[in-house]
């Protein structure tokens, strides 16, 4: 949360009421820092796929021309926001990108890597979710705002961490989640390039910010 939010004007942060992990206290105390700029608010969905309608309330609230989707789990790298943030335009309805699905300190899913989310997609009418989460999707009216069928929709690989394997709970062990384990393909060693990256996520994680 803390390296996104010097890009954005507005902040809408939804928790659930059951979170035990330090998520709750992490996002209370980052709202204080940021009241003007903070709205937190609480779920008590009773099965994950009512979590469409937490993301779709979400989109009805925010007031911004684009958003951008942040999972608890997502961490993004300044420039690398920057850039995403440069090419979006009147001329795309979304922005896709890949994830580095990482699973511990040194190595990354690769086929993450090749894998296209929506997670910049511009306020406009018509603008909706359907289906029940984890398998909602983003439309625009009829069009689902997705890069390999919409070529408003623009793909950018790599450019972000997915930490779906290093937090303490994944949603995929509950009631309801049946199919959706957490499944490790090929793995690949981080780079150079990713390396300071790496450290940085994984100091945050011991320090509990």
């Amino acid at each position: 949360m803390r390296n996104v939010e010097p890009f954005v004007q507005e902040m809408l942060i939804t928790i659930s009421t059951r979170s035990s992990d330090g998520t709750l206290k992490e996002a209370e105390d980052f709202a204080k820092d940021f009241p003007d700029k903070v709205k937190l608010d609480f779920e008590t969905v009773s099965r994950p796929g009512e979590l469409t309608g937490v993301r779709q309330n979400q989109l009805d609230r925010s007031s911004g021309d684009w958003i951008l989707f942040l999972d608890g789990d997502d961490w993004w790298d300044t420039k690398r926001l920057s850039y995403c943030i440069s090419l979006l335009s009147d001329d795309i309805d979304a922005l896709a990108v890949s994830p580095y699905q990482v699973i511990d300190e040194n190595t990354y899913e690769r086929q993450w890597a090749h894998m296209g989310f929506t997670k910049f997609f511009k306020k406009q009418p018509g603008v909706h979710y359907e289906g029940d989460w984890p398998k909602d999707v983003i439309f625009k009216d009829d069009k689902m705002l997705y890069w390999k069928s919409n070529p408003k929709v623009p793909m950018i690989p790599c450019m972000f961490y997915h930490l779906s394997h290093v937090k303490s709970h994944s949603w995929r062990s509950e009631k309801g989640a049946e199919g959706f384990e957490q499944r490790i393909g090929e793995l690949r060693y981080f780079n150079d390039l990713n390396k300071k990256d790496i450290e940085e996520i994984y100091e945050c994680i011991k320090t509990n910010k």
